[in-house]
């Protein structure tokens, strides 16, 4: 469920792209322990990956992971189970759509509060809209223009 399509798609989590920069990184930084002065950098499709880049990706899962906390939070207020707080907000953010126990696949959303329903389709359309996108709108700066 964190994993969502490729570059491009409509669909909802983590591009795939997004987990292939961040494992990169990930080897690098490996590297450097191993090599502390060594010089190394990310490489896609054979381009030189720039460090803003992987910044942006590192802000965007870390993003991610906390609008997935808070819709966890507000979903476990509502008297949900902690695990099926954790799984339904996944699932809401990365637009899923089928959940476990109340929002199983023979149940759907209809028996969460009204104020619970309402968040999770901001939450739906900031996961499916890309999250710079939605918050970008909430931002002064945006509207000055």
């Amino acid at each position: 469920m964190l994993i969502g399509g490729c570059s491009g798609s409509t669909a909802g989590g983590i591009k795939v792209v997004r987990h292939v920069v961040l494992f990169k990184q990930a080897i690098n930084e490996l590297r450097r322990i191993i090599y502390p002065r060594g010089v190394f950098s990310i490489h896609l499709n054979r381009k030189v990956g720039r460090k803003d880049i992987v910044y942006g990706v590192a802000g965007f899962v870390f993003l991610y992971f906390v609008i997935i906390g808070i819709t966890t939070l507000i979903t476990a207020s509502s008297g949900l189970d902690i695990f099926y707080s954790i799984y339904t907000s996944i699932a809401i953010t990365g637009n899923i759509g089928v959940g476990i126990n109340a929002a199983g696949i023979h149940n759907n959303y209809n028996s969460f509060p009204d104020y619970l329903k309402l968040f999770y389709s901001l939450v739906m359309i900031t996961g499916r809209l890309e999250l710079w996108t939605v918050l970008v709108l909430f931002t002064p700066n945006y509207w000055k223009n």
